[in-house]
């Protein structure tokens, strides 16, 4: 039996925008770390932001912490109880943004 192509890759799919793994640290203080390759959906400036954290609206507080290479995280700090009811230690979450800029961290 023979297949029939339906469609091919042409390019792999970039590497999904991703925080660094929850810490039971970063549970009890509220916090999401987030690698700054993976920041490009945030401002540059620290702010409070509003983000769509595994489907609940949120506000949180993003703030770019840089090393002296340039190297560096973002960290986005929400109400610790918040984040302790939606997510685990050794969760890496996904940031995606929808077509209206609103930004999804699920």
């Amino acid at each position: 039996m023979k297949g029939e192509i339906i469609a091919t890759v042409d390019e792999p799919a970039a590497e999904p925008l991703r925080t660094e793994p929850i810490t039971a640290d970063d549970l009890a203080a509220g916090r999401l770390r987030i690698p700054l390759e993976s920041a490009s959906l945030l401002p540059e400036e620290n702010r409070e932001v509003s983000v769509v954290l595994r489907g609940i609206e949120a506000s949180g507080h993003w703030q770019v912490v840089l090393a002296g290479d340039g190297d560096g995280l973002g960290s986005l700090t929400f109400d610790p109880s918040l984040l302790s009811q939606l997510a685990e230690v050794d969760d890496s979450l996904i940031l995606t943004e929808a077509t209206d800029n609103q930004v999804f961290i699920d």
